[in-house]
């Protein structure tokens, strides 16, 4: 070392027992370096980061040595000094000081320009990022649905209309007490969205025959025209009344088996549209996604007829949005269900059928247009109709009223036609 004593050591860390990473300045050199390190000490005071230094003992201090300290034996180590602080250099694990210096100061101001880089980059990813989402969202943001009862078809989902009934109505002008019987009981105006008149409508219910709505539009669904021809099977012909009269090999269209299942209500009708086309236990799981798909929450389906089943049921105020649904988007099965009577000749695939219409209202009510009764021994008498007057849509529903189903739904409707709410009601409309 005495050799090279005009270089500048640094201290770093050596294999020697005890982790001792201090290596003695050249003798030769002391007082050299201890005048560098005061001189650099000087220059960084005036610089204003003297107390950050500070804080940093192994790699951000000054050290100084000073005259060696003397031990045990005779030998002798050089010592370093922090400030007036003398540092025993076995205490120090190992260090490599040079952080005064003018490489420093290009080592610090390089990693400070690497974080600027990083930061910049970051921003510009984190930016990027935001801007191709906003494009996308503007992008596959679907536009406002235009309402129309005259829609031909069933559109996509993401554009159809879920019917949200609003409560503004209720909550301005209360509801008068009517003579109705039915635990559950939902009344809605179709073209004001208003709901005028409700009992219980939340609640899952066993709702019979009514499930025959749904039934009706996944077959819909499912065959893609009237006109294909369906045959019967033998478990189709296997259930309790009501019935259509279908005999096992039968074959007729789906327009005739709807008829069957709108009019007479047929069981038999219902279990051969769900077994006709697409297997029964493909059928039932499709009832449930088409209602989930309209925005029905408290419905669940077991059975095509609407038999009673443990799990099956539906709420009032589902299937006024099902009876909405239904009218606006299937407007041959709104037809086929305000048909009072029929006679489907026989041809030679199957015998004639003379479905005759059990909602008595359409023979009664003036402007009725449908729109399916119901009755088992869990759900009771239930109706689910509609009219029409002056151009406005009614709705009503009623579950669960034996022997009333039928005046309670005129009932309700009288009411509905004797108020006017409009669509615009609503702080928010």
């Amino acid at each position: 070392m005495e050799g090279i004593s005009h270089l500048r050591l640094r201290p770093t860390r050596v294999h020697e027992p005890g982790r001792r990473c201090d290596r003695p300045a050249d003798h030769g050199s002391r007082e050299r370096s201890a005048r560098n390190a005061a001189q650099r000490a000087d220059h960084q005071a005036g610089a204003g980061d003297a107390g950050a230094t500070r804080d940093r003992a192994c790699a951000r201090t000054d050290l100084v040595e000073s005259a060696p300290t003397k031990y045990p034996g005779g030998s002798s180590r050089p010592s370093l000094r922090l400030r007036n602080q003398e540092l025993d250099p076995r205490e120090i694990r190992g260090f490599a000081v040079i952080s005064r210096g003018p490489l420093a100061q290009r080592v610090r101001a390089q990693r400070r320009r690497r974080r600027e880089r990083l930061t910049l980059f970051v921003s510009l990813a984190v930016i990027v990022v935001a801007v191709a989402t906003t494009v996308y969202a503007a992008r596959t943001r679907t536009s406002p649905f235009d309402f129309s009862l005259q829609s031909s078809r069933a559109p996509a989902a993401k554009t159809f209309d879920h019917f949200d009934f609003s409560n503004y109505w209720l909550a301005t002008h209360g509801q008068p007490s009517l003579p109705v019987h039915g635990q559950a009981v939902y009344l809605v105006d179709l073209d004001a969205r208003q709901v005028l008149w409700q009992r219980d409508a939340e609640s899952s219910r066993a709702p019979a025959s009514l499930t025959k709505l749904i039934t009706a539009m996944v077959a819909v669904d499912d065959a893609g025209s009237l006109d294909r021809a369906i045959e019967v099977t033998s478990e189709a012909t296997q259930v309790v009344p009501s019935l259509m009269g279908l005999s096992a090999g039968e074959k007729l269209t789906l327009r005739e088996i709807l008829y069957g299942l709108f009019l007479d209500s047929g069981n038999d009708a219902a279990e051969a549209l769900a077994s006709g086309i697409v297997p029964r236990d493909r059928f039932i799981r499709q009832m449930n996604q088409k209602a989930k798909s309209i925005g029905l929450t408290a419905s669940h389906f077991v059975t095509p007829s609407g038999l009673d089943a443990p799990g099956h049921g539906m709420s009032a105020h589902d299937l006024a949005h099902a009876a909405a649904y239904l009218d606006t988007y299937y407007p041959d099965l709104a037809a086929i269900a305000a048909t009072r009577k029929i006679d489907i000749a026989a041809t030679a695939t199957h015998k004639a059928f003379h479905p005759y219409n059990l909602n008595r209202l359409l023979f009664s009510y003036s402007g009725a247009t449908g729109l399916k009764t119901g009755l088992t021994d869990n759900a009771g008498g239930c109706m689910l109709a509609t009219a029409t007057r002056d151009g406005r849509h009614l709705i009503a529903v009623v579950l669960n009223a034996t022997l009333h189903s039928t005046e309670d739904a005129a009932v309700l409707l009288d009411y509905g036609f004797s108020v006017h709410p409009k669509r615009s009601m609503g702080p928010f409309a």
